[in-house]
């Protein structure tokens, strides 16, 4: 099995495809299990179990650079595009494709939050770069 330092996001344009590589920080890495449902206490002590789907998500902290120093991974610019995309019907869709670092490939869309971080103090240039926490929830097939 191959391992990748990076995962690769790509949308479905059907003129100009965007495919890029995201440097994703050792150890935060993390295959999430969610699962639907509640567990609310009755009147009478007994518990009400409403049981859902289970769904798949992967959580990451990103590494962006805001220039680029090689054109096969993505800026800050990028990362933010892809998350801003917003129409599931429209092209390019928010229905991303993400390669993870096994090489599997998963149709995802971003959960609600994007949080990044600038690391140190340059706000611009080649040594500048955010850390930016991820969620994706991996859609069933």
């Amino acid at each position: 099995m191959a391992v990748y330092p990076y995962i690769v996001l790509s949308d479905d344009h059907p003129l100009y495809q965007t495919a890029k590589r995201f440097v994703v920080v050792q150890d935060s890495y993390r295959p999430v299990i969610e699962k639907a449902g509640s567990v609310t206490k009755t009147v009478n002590g007994k518990l009400d179990i409403a049981a859902g789907a289970v769904f798949q998500l992967r959580s990451m902290k990103i590494r962006a650079r805001l220039v680029p120093q090689d054109t096969d991974y993505g800026t800050y610019d990028d990362l933010k595009y892809f998350f801003s995309l917003n129409n599931p019907n429209g092209s390019p869709s928010n229905i991303l494709e993400m390669t993870d670092h096994y090489g599997e490939v998963h149709n995802v869309v971003f959960a609600p939050k994007f949080e990044p971080i600038l690391l140190g103090v340059l706000l611009d240039g080649v040594n500048s770069s955010y850390l930016v926490d991820v969620m994706f929830h991996i859609i069933p097939e």
